[in-house]
């Protein structure tokens, strides 16, 4: 049976929907904010702060983020407004949590030898 392909379908469509099977699902900006409950404004202020990561940035300049960006947003959201936690201590705290993560590959890569 043949298939026929719908006339509407752009290049630009099929380029895409052949990316997003390649690439890793990002998110823009508003996509995140939609996704965590935040404010668009504050996730700039994040990321600026180097608390979320950018995978990249779109054309505009605004920052596209991994869909781990929903968890750590989430993560220093509920320690901001349950634990009242300042962003300044959150900051410190997710660097340290960096470091024994950092730390914890380095040792697997030990173990290994």
């Amino acid at each position: 049976m043949m298939m026929m392909m719908n006339r509407s379908v752009t290049r630009t469509t099929i380029v895409r929907t052949l990316q997003a099977c390649v690439e890793p699902s990002l998110l823009d900006l508003d996509e995140l904010s939609e996704a965590t409950g935040i404010h668009r404004d504050l996730i700039r202020e994040l990321e600026h702060a180097g608390m979320v990561s950018a995978a990249s940035f779109d054309r505009r300049g605004d920052p596209v983020f991994r869909r781990e960006a929903i968890q750590r947003c989430r993560l220093i959201a509920r320690l901001h407004q349950r634990e009242s936690m300042s962003f300044h201590l959150i900051r410190q705290w997710l660097e340290v949590l960096n470091r024994l993560e950092r730390a914890e590959i380095e040792l697997e890569k030990y173990r290994r030898i």
